[in-house]
């Protein structure tokens, strides 16, 4: 109704895709002189499912790679990096998500855990960095649970 009424037709059927970020064995992301990166690379953010940061990321480590000696340096970066990041970030979202009832509790019960986001998003904290902080608030360490300015 709302777009009828802006004269911008009716919309069209829904649609969804999968979240490009494969569990497992990192994928090949280069065959002789080219690569792939970001959505293309699988490189979407497994727990947030955000993809333009690590597609810049990917590009960057693609770009550096190709400048210092080649593709293979790439794979290696994004070996060491990136899928590392992602398997901390997998398992976070298998834990958040398959209980978000109690996660939910937790954020209202400790409103300053949310911080833990924030920072992973400002890149003050990586993925692998969000536990010790989670495994705090959990056991109710601090004023509330929860000490912001922890470092991975």
């Amino acid at each position: 109704a709302f777009l009828g009424r802006l004269g911008l037709g009716r919309p069209g059927a829904w649609r969804g895709a999968l979240i490009p970020c494969p569990d497992g064995r990192p994928p090949r992301l280069s065959s002789g002189r080219a690569a792939v990166i970001g959505d293309a690379a699988g490189a979407a953010d497994p727990f947030l499912g955000e993809g333009i940061g690590q597609a810049v990321h990917s590009g960057l480590l693609a770009g550096q790679a190709i400048l210092e000696s080649g593709l293979d340096l790439y794979q290696a970066r994004m070996a060491s990096g990136l899928w590392h990041e992602h398997r901390h970030a997998r398992l976070l979202a298998r834990v958040v998500y398959g209980a978000p009832a109690l996660f939910q509790s937790l954020a209202q019960r400790h409103p300053a855990s949310t911080e833990l986001a924030w920072q992973v998003l400002r890149g003050e904290r990586t993925y692998a960095g969000v536990w010790p902080g989670l495994w705090d608030m959990l056991r109710r360490r601090g004023p509330d649970g929860f000490t912001p300015s922890a470092k991975p």
